[in-house]
């Protein structure tokens, strides 16, 4: 959900524990909100729609005869399934590295990336908003390069 908060005081930071229709569904981490700031919260699992996410490439290309930039190409396929009573409108938003350093390019792909997204430079989140009918599925791509110098390591592969 995203909201701002509706209080006349700050929310502290802590535990939130959602429920629906009664039912307890799950706990969140809330970070502090200020008086009328702007948050989003999750309010829980709906069983009735469904995100599988598969990766369709994970592969690092080195440094080239003509180039001396390395490059990391990542895609991702995810599954959208609507199982409610009606249509419903899913966001799904994903994150993209964002580099903070000249040396380093981040580009997302236009071939493997499903069009029709909302791009956040900044923050690095591309979204979409798809709408499904009752036992409709849907697949949307993903997909971004990191450019880097070839003598930059890359720690954690």
């Amino acid at each position: 959900a995203v909201l701002k908060n509706p209080a006349a005081y700050p929310l502290l930071e802590g535990r939130v524990r959602s429920y629906r229709g009664g039912s307890y569904v799950g706990n969140a981490r809330l970070a502090h909100q200020g008086v009328g700031a702007p948050f989003e919260i999750s309010l829980g699992i709906d069983e009735e729609l469904k995100a599988e996410r598969n990766t369709l490439d994970d592969k690092d290309v080195g440094a080239g005869f003509l180039s001396s930039t390395k490059h990391i190409v990542r895609a991702f396929r995810t599954k959208l399934t609507n199982q409610a009573a009606g249509a419903e409108t899913i966001e799904l938003r994903e994150q993209i590295p964002v580099s903070k350093i000249a040396d380093i390019r981040v580009d997302l792909l236009g071939k493997p990336t499903t069009a029709g997204y909302q791009l956040d430079g900044a923050r690095g989140f591309v979204t979409w908003s798809v709408t499904l009918v009752r036992g409709e599925w849907r697949t949307v791509d993903l997909g971004y390069a990191i450019h880097l110098p070839d003598s930059w390591e890359v720690a954690g592969r």
